[in-house]
């Protein structure tokens, strides 16, 4: 999924530019940076919070024990 902005930014350089060296480079930088932009925006996505999470009181030294349990090797 290219971004729109980022055609629009090769579009720009396409026709600014006519070394073919240089705009083999640069179409690498845009597929690059809409590359960064999917993983930044999956970033952003997962850590929104969850709106159902709820905070309870819980005992710490049992969550600590069934954590250092799960640690342990079988």
């Amino acid at each position: 999924m290219k971004s729109e902005s980022f055609d629009f930014l090769n579009q720009i350089i396409s026709e600014r530019i006519h070394d073919a060296s240089i705009l083999e480079y640069l179409g690498i930088m845009v597929v690059e940076l809409d590359r960064i932009n999917n993983i930044v925006n999956e970033f952003i996505f997962i850590a929104k919070p969850d709106e159902t999470i709820k905070i309870s009181r819980n005992n710490i030294y049992s969550i600590i024990t069934n954590i250092i349990k799960f640690m342990e090797p079988q």
